[in-house]
């Protein structure tokens, strides 16, 4: 019996170890850097309602993406202090959402935005012709256009805390002339329309979409 018992929770650490690992490797897992653009194209500009007067801070957003709301608490964290860029939000729109949509989030998510960040990408057409795949993906570009960061501000999916992206992105709005740099990001695909995104994209469910949230 005491062979058996110890057998029995040999086999369960042994699961529990395991299941712990791809836990631990799905959340740490970057999703496609893309191909951005290094220099922003006129038309795009002129798309972002943006004039290079000031630098241009650029976010990819998938409204049904559970790692999000880590995102945006990143990136509140970091702009606090720093000198306002221009702010953009790409916000995935599919012409005909699948019926799995939540327009709960997305409502959500454009509510808690600043008045005038929001641009609809419809089809992540914008997206698309800045190369970006991922949500969450963050873009930097200089007040001359040239791209100065690019990759994500979290540590892992859905993860919020300090980080060194967020510290790298940081060092970039505070000083111009630091070199280009690139981190990890992590989140869901922005091609992927599904809510679930056929199975749970981050590590957690998804919680309010809130950018002030710590």
């Amino acid at each position: 019996m005491r062979r058996s018992a110890a057998a029995v929770l040999a086999a369960w650490a042994t699961l529990v170890a395991a299941g712990q690992a791809v836990l631990l490797e799905h959340s740490t897992a970057a999703g496609d850097p893309g191909h951005p653009p290094a220099v922003l194209p006129r038309e795009l500009a002129e798309a972002l309602r943006w004039a290079p007067m000031q630098p241009l801070l650029l976010l990819a957003a998938h409204p049904q993406c559970p790692c999000l709301p880590a995102t945006l608490a990143e990136l509140q964290r970091t702009l606090d202090g720093a000198a306002p860029p221009t702010l953009r939000v790409l916000v995935h729109t599919p012409s005909s959402p699948p019926p799995a949509w939540d327009s709960g989030a997305d409502a959500e998510l454009r509510r808690r935005l600043p008045a005038g960040v929001a641009i609809d990408d419809r089809d992540g057409a914008l997206a698309t012709k800045l190369g970006l795949r991922t949500s969450g993906h963050v873009l930097l570009f200089a007040a001359d256009g040239r791209l100065r960061f690019t990759g994500g501000v979290t540590a892992g999916r859905g993860h919020e805390g300090d980080n060194r992206a967020g510290r790298t992105l940081a060092a970039m709005l505070g000083d111009a002339g630091n070199p280009q740099a690139s981190t990890a990001v992590f989140g869901c695909p922005l091609q992927a329309d599904s809510s679930p995104h056929d199975g749970p994209c981050c590590d957690h469910e998804r919680p309010r979409l809130d950018p002030t949230a710590r």
